[in-house]
């Protein structure tokens, strides 16, 4: 079998690939075809570029320098079962996370969620990328009534916004990251 995987060969420029993709599943492991796959444009646009701390300078969660394979929210469904495999089935829709572009994953079952019945698979594609700004408010340990303000309004941002408002914040306020502020001290 073929997988289809997207990644940047170099500084702005993405490309295509077809690799053989081994199907074989052992113990454990479940085979997922890719549905729906997020694209983080603030991570993934900056690796692109090439921009200081991503991945491809060195100082980032990647290696240092291209190619570099992005990509890290994702939703799917089981296709196959390794022989040991307890707790998903075939058909069974899941979640995954960290792996780059790739239209087929190959993991063990303790590494992917389960969708629930009834949740947009397009929506569960968000999952592991909306989790964190969802950290970043349970840390704040919001108070009903109490004023945020959240910084930027990429992706991860408005993520922020909805879930302060869902934790209580009131008001919530926000700086956008087009806007440059300079102090005078």
């Amino acid at each position: 079998m073929k997988n289809h995987i997207v990644f940047f060969p170099e500084k702005e420029k993405a490309a295509f690939a077809e690799e053989d993709f081994n199907t074989d599943l052992h113990g454990t492991e479940v085979l997922v075809k890719t549905d729906y796959d997020v694209i983080s444009a603030g991570t993934e646009l900056a690796n692109y570029h090439g921009l200081p701390n991503t991945g491809v300078d060195g100082y980032g969660s990647g290696h240092g320098g291209y190619p570099i394979y992005i990509g890290y929210s994702f939703s799917g469904h089981i296709v196959e079962t390794g022989p040991d495999v307890k707790t998903l089935k075939k058909g069974d829709n899941v979640v995954i996370n960290w792996g780059g572009h790739h239209a087929w994953f190959r993991r063990d079952e303790t590494s992917v969620i389960k969708v629930p019945d009834g949740v947009d698979m397009k929506e569960a594609a968000f999952t592991h990328l909306s989790s964190f700004p969802m950290l970043a408010v349970r840390k704040l340990q919001i108070q009903l009534g109490e004023a945020v303000m959240v910084a930027g309004l990429g992706l991860l941002g408005q993520f922020a916004v909805q879930f302060a408002k869902l934790s209580g914040a009131y008001p919530v306020l926000v700086a956008p990251s087009s806007v440059n502020v300079t102090l005078n001290l």
